[in-house]
């Protein structure tokens, strides 16, 4: 019996983690970029704790039209490149804008790398042709001036990108540049998460459902101890 409530008490941990993904993916469904994860834990005892390892899914979204040109998207196996705090994050969240000091920087504030360093239009913008045009290679112009071109990468083979924010990825390997050909980017469009909100709530109820199920099971064997204990002392 005291087995069987340690494991209704870990399916109840498990339960609550696999809603809280879900909740989350929900609550990214405008996220540009955005890839959602997916609700399964691959549970591993270490010293008696139990680690959960969260499965993202990397399929793309869908490219939708802005007309901003600093909005971008990437087709392919391939990711924008900006510069952290804990370092270098790869996403596919392309929602750009210029900052004051001139830096190509994401939502987040978080500068965007080019293969030239750090991407940083000031000095060209005083142009009497300001008009920026990237190109499906990642080349940025401002005018006919060539600015400097995106550093797009992709995880290394074999390894697996982690989810670092939500949407940012790092890796345990060095990251590798995506040669031209095999990406495409598209200027004057986002990507959208690949978060289906159907798909999501079906998953929530039948989660829900399951974790009722791993509380009443873990309520009845509760009493059921408790009445056994009281027969013991009566005895």
């Amino acid at each position: 019996m005291i087995k069987g409530i340690f494991q209704a008490g870990q399916n109840l941990q498990v339960g609550e983690k696999q809603i809280g993904v879900i909740a989350n993916n929900l609550a990214n469904m405008g996220t540009s970029g955005y890839k959602k994860t997916l609700p399964f834990y691959q549970i591993l005892m270490e010293q008696g704790n139990m680690v959960t390892k969260q499965v993202t899914d990397f399929a793309a979204g869908e490219h939708l039209f802005t007309s901003n040109p600093l909005d971008l998207a990437l087709k392919g196996d391939a990711y924008f490149t900006v510069e952290t705090e804990s370092g270098e994050r790869l996403t596919r969240d392309g929602k750009f804008s210029i900052s004051q000091e001139g830096f190509l920087t994401n939502r987040k504030g978080d500068k965007v790398i080019g293969e030239g360093g750090l991407i940083n239009l000031k000095d060209v913008m005083n142009n009497e042709d300001n008009r920026i045009t990237i190109s499906a290679d990642g080349v940025i112009k401002v005018g006919e001036k060539i600015v400097d071109k995106l550093m797009i990468m992709r995880g290394a083979e074999d390894t697996q990108l982690i989810k670092d924010y939500e949407v940012y990825f790092k890796s345990d390997e060095d990251f590798v540049q995506v040669n031209d050909g095999e990406f495409e980017v598209s200027q004057g469009f986002l990507e959208s998460s690949n978060v289906s909100p159907i798909e999501e709530m079906e998953s929530m109820i039948s989660l829900s459902k399951n974790y009722e199920s791993a509380k009443n099971i873990l309520s009845y064997l509760d009493e059921s101890l408790e009445k056994a204990n009281q027969i013991g002392k009566v005895f």
